[in-house]
């Protein structure tokens, strides 16, 4: 049945997540059956369309908390969410449904052999660490193309070979 709080977290959500991608990526968060939801439409519409599935299937205890993590500062978020986060609108989640999050959210993840490396070591491979890995093969890899540049000019000195990249 829809509500004014079904409204009003409504009316939130098309202020935060205006963008299909970023509706798909709760809804995809939270275990919810996409395939009733109308994506086509416009934000108010699919938000409305992604709370009655919710709702039908059992699932808005789980989108709530999801929600609430994206933009834990946000008080209109938090007012909005509080009739279904135990009438409390402040950022604090309860254990319980804080833990079913995770679970949702958590999700396995396979390293490619190239990083093996880093994940041998049982270090956490931040983006940033993954960035200065990457940036540093990069500078190796430009200092290969040179030395080859250097050494096709050196063994041909009239003629230039073409680089592959």
């Amino acid at each position: 049945m829809w509500t004014l709080n079904h409204r009003k977290l409504q009316t939130v959500c098309v202020y935060l997540w205006p963008k299909v991608a970023d509706a798909r990526t709760l809804v995809s968060d939270s275990g919810i059956d996409a395939s009733q939801i109308a994506w086509d439409e416009p934000p108010g519409l699919r938000w409305q369309s992604i709370l009655f599935e919710a709702e039908k299937q059992g699932s808005l205890p789980t989108l709530i908390p999801i929600l609430l993590l994206r933009y834990p500062g946000n008080a209109d978020l938090q007012a909005a969410c509080a009739p279904w986060n135990g009438g409390s609108a402040g950022g604090n989640l309860p254990a319980a449904m804080m833990e079913a999050v995770m679970e949702a959210v958590m999700v396995p993840i396979v390293v490619p052999e190239e990083f093996a490396t880093i994940a041998a070591d049982n270090a956490i491979a931040t983006v940033d660490s993954l960035r200065m890995e990457v940036a540093a093969l990069r500078r190796e890899f430009d200092e290969l193309l040179a030395w080859r540049h250097l050494i096709s000019t050196v063994s041909t000195p009239n003629m230039a070979v073409p680089l592959d990249e």
